[in-house]
């Protein structure tokens, strides 16, 4: 179940949790196998 809350409302464990899994997405994006238009990386 999926719950919203306010920063401030955040438990430090949840808050590493969501930097952890924004990181993965990031790394996974960045490693992608079709091309860039701008040719930047």
């Amino acid at each position: 179940m999926r719950q919203v809350k306010s920063f401030e409302q955040l438990t430090a464990l949840e808050f590493y949790k969501f930097l952890r899994l924004r990181l993965k997405t990031f790394v996974v994006e960045q490693d992608r196998v079709y091309n860039n238009l701008s040719h930047r990386r």
